[in-house]
């Protein structure tokens, strides 16, 4: 096998530990709503009744994020007992590296801007689309303000960015051209939201994040612009979706522009490079 087949079967190796984390949140979860279910009924429960099946579905639906927070920990978990078994660091092994607060700072904003045009996309679906992608999305968007940070804001962002660009998009592009790589890493992301509305908005947003990790070497910085976006769903995206259109448009045609701007004119501002300790490059978004 060479050196392109060796780096594709790594990167499918960890994305098969991505799925397998998502597999065991989710039987795990399953079985929670199922004992919730059978409580709900007495013991008069019949499992297979449309009856069962409806409750069961709404209290998994309910528990969505703590299937992502569970989820994210077997991953973590798993990730962490495989390096170590390796000896190798896991810190530089999935590439979290250190980066200024500059580069931080802007790699959020972006993730921010990001997110108002994704609510752009959003209002400018057919009501049919948005009514499907609104009831897939009903479990995360209902859950409490607490559960949402840990799970949306602070697990799947981490744990995403870990597997898809610390491991998949890094592999990939020691094997196989850039821009393709940034293609393949993107549509897995995407694809592993499931919905079609959220394919299509996280396969552009993986796309953006494997530029900022390019121009940073550290999932650092794309973590920082992935919590951005989440946070920015969790905390404004019913307001600015019940702005006019008008007005939506205009603020994501703003966030676009600032997004670009920052991709265009900010420049690499220098390197830490190690000695002793591990001190990473420092490069600005």
């Amino acid at each position: 096998m060479g050196k392109a087949g060796k780096q594709i079967a790594r990167a499918a190796g960890y994305g098969s530990v991505y799925l397998g984390g998502q597999l065991a949140g989710g039987i795990i979860t399953g079985v929670f709503a199922t004992a919730k279910t059978i409580k709900e009924f007495g013991k008069g429960v019949t499992p297979g009744s449309e009856e069962f099946k409806a409750a069961y579905m709404e209290h998994f639906s309910s528990m969505s994020g703590i299937m992502v927070a569970i989820a994210a920990a077997i991953t973590l978990i798993f990730l962490a007992v495989f390096f170590l078994i390796r000896r190798e660091k896991m810190s530089e092994a999935v590439n979290f590296r250190k980066v200024s607060a500059k580069a931080a700072g802007l790699s959020a904003i972006v993730g921010i801007a990001l997110n108002i045009v994704t609510m752009a996309f959003l209002r400018s679906l057919p009501e049919s689309i948005l009514a499907g992608y609104a009831e897939s999305s009903s479990g995360l968007m209902n859950q409490k303000f607490g559960l949402a940070i840990l799970s949306t804001v602070i697990a799947a962002p981490i744990i995403e960015e870990i597997i898809f660009r610390g491991l998949i998009y890094d592999r990939l592009k020691k094997g196989i051209p850039t821009v393709v790589a940034i293609i393949i890493s993107s549509l897995l992301f995407g694809l592993a939201h499931g919905q079609p509305v959220w394919i299509c908005y996280t396969t552009v947003m993986g796309i953006t994040l494997a530029i900022i990790y390019n121009r940073t070497n550290s999932i650092a910085a794309t973590i920082a612009s992935h919590l951005a976006y989440n946070f920015t769903s969790v905390l404004l995206g019913s307001t600015i979706l019940s702005l006019p259109i008008a007005a939506h448009y205009a603020i994501a045609a703003v966030g676009l522009a600032v997004a670009i701007v920052i991709f265009v004119k900010t420049k690499n501002v220098g390197q830490v490079e190690q000695k002793t300790d591990i001190k990473v490059s420092t490069i600005a978004l």
